[in-house]
């Protein structure tokens, strides 16, 4: 179990409606940032806010303003999330060459909107100006002058003008005068910090899957075994296609239907963002190693119970997801994009789901009657069951022994 943390700050209109937040990186409950590598910090707090936390929680459908590094932009990383949420912010250390026009003009082709940060105009800027919906100006350093040329140049393209650290009343009612749109500063509130639990990562997991993915002829059923090993990656790239982004018609319930819809470039992607926002953190190899079993004993159950072997394996490996996530079962289920037989089998219903749940724990905690009576209930011979666990308990400790090696 971990911690995540993003911070936000309001934005908001000149009748003082909130429009969006800029989402800013935290490493902690504190409210300040620590300085480390800006495409971490960027990286983080995509992955923070879009999957730990929910795009839906940390901003309730409003817009998502981001700071971009020159490499993040070079590489076409706004992209990897929905347009309709992220406001592309531009660092002004960022210079614009050649190669960031270029990156900065398909973005706005894709939709994205393009705001300018802490904006000081200059002739050079003028092709970046041309491309942005929004210039965000740090209103009481600018002085009279720039901010009569900044808003000459906002009514020529018809851009939006943002005023941050606002700080007065005064301050705000003079932005307003002058002629800003959007406002932010700790007139309206300082940066708050979210908060949320995530799962840990095996990442050495992520280097087998993309090399695997690299394949002249990529093997779907393969990348699918190499994920089920992960419960972080799981997780999120399930909760990832189920998201507001992907806006599909049905739920997507089993990995390998994900991975198919994904696409291997996508899931590819997805991968490696995961992976670069997981370095470094712990892992309870003892509640990931009890996941894996079950999710193995669960495949492997399925055989004879002639069931869906991915949904049986989902169960076991989402068995912990409320010691993991330190969450009320009933809150961690909700995020799960399963059937509605598995999350009540996880709440504790007697279905086939919860029987084959139980059956794992009566052979992890040597409750012989129980285990007996369930093996009979699911038609299960004793000594069936009995070289399931083994198998499975074998095939966990072999990927924990692979981890804690790597």
């Amino acid at each position: 179990m971990m911690e995540v943390f993003v911070a936000r700050q309001p934005i908001l209109d000149v009748s003082e409606q909130l429009i969006g937040y800029e989402l800013l990186y935290r490493n902690g409950q504190a409210d300040f940032f620590n300085h480390l590598d800006g495409d971490k910090a960027t990286i983080d707090v995509l992955v923070n806010s879009f999957i730990s936390i929910g795009v839906d929680n940390i901003a309730n459908k409003k817009k998502c303003f981001i700071n971009f590094t020159e490499n993040l932009l070079l590489q076409e990383f706004p992209a990897y999330f929905p347009a309709e949420y992220v406001v592309v912010e531009i660092l002004e250390t960022i210079q614009p060459t050649p190669e960031i026009i270029k990156a900065i003009q398909k973005l706005k082709e894709l939709g994205y909107t393009i705001a300018l940060d802490d904006f000081i105009y200059d002739d050079r800027y003028m092709e970046l100006v041309k491309l942005a919906d929004i210039i965000k100006v740090e209103f009481p350093r600018a002085s009279a002058e720039q901010h009569y040329k900044l808003i000459n140049i906002a009514r020529t393209f018809n851009i939006k003008l943002l005023a941050e650290k606002v700080e007065t009343r005064q301050e705000f009612e003079l932005a307003v005068k002058l002629g800003y749109d959007y406002f932010q500063g700790y007139f309206f509130s300082k940066p708050t910090v979210i908060k949320a639990t995530d799962i840990p990562s095996y990442s050495h997991v992520y280097l087998e899957i993309i090399q695997e993915i690299s394949k002249d002829t990529p093997d779907i059923d393969a990348i699918t075994r190499l994920i089920e090993r992960d419960l972080s990656l799981s997780y999120k790239l399930l909760k990832l296609i189920n998201s507001a982004g992907f806006q599909l018609r049905t739920k997507i319930t089993s990995l390998k239907q994900a991975i198919v819809l994904l696409g291997l470039k996508e899931v590819r992607k997805w991968t490696s963002i995961i992976s670069l926002s997981s370095m470094g953190k712990d892992v309870s190899f003892q509640a990931i190693e009890l996941c894996l079993s079950r999710a193995k004993m669960g495949e492997l159950l399925s055989f004879h119970l002639r069931k869906d072997q991915s949904e049986f394996f989902l169960l076991g490996m989402f068995s912990l997801i409320d010691t993991i996530l330190h969450r009320p079962m009933e809150d961690a289920v909700k995020v799960l994009p399963f059937s509605q037989d598995i999350k009540d089998a996880l709440l504790g219903s007697n279905n086939v789901y919860g029987d084959t749940l139980e059956l794992m724990k009566s052979l992890e905690n040597g409750e012989w009657d129980t285990f007996s009576t369930l093996s009979q209930k699911l038609g299960i011979s004793e000594e069936e069951s009995m070289n399931c666990y083994a198998k499975a308990v074998e095939w966990s400790t072999y990927i924990v022994d692979i981890v804690q090696a790597s």
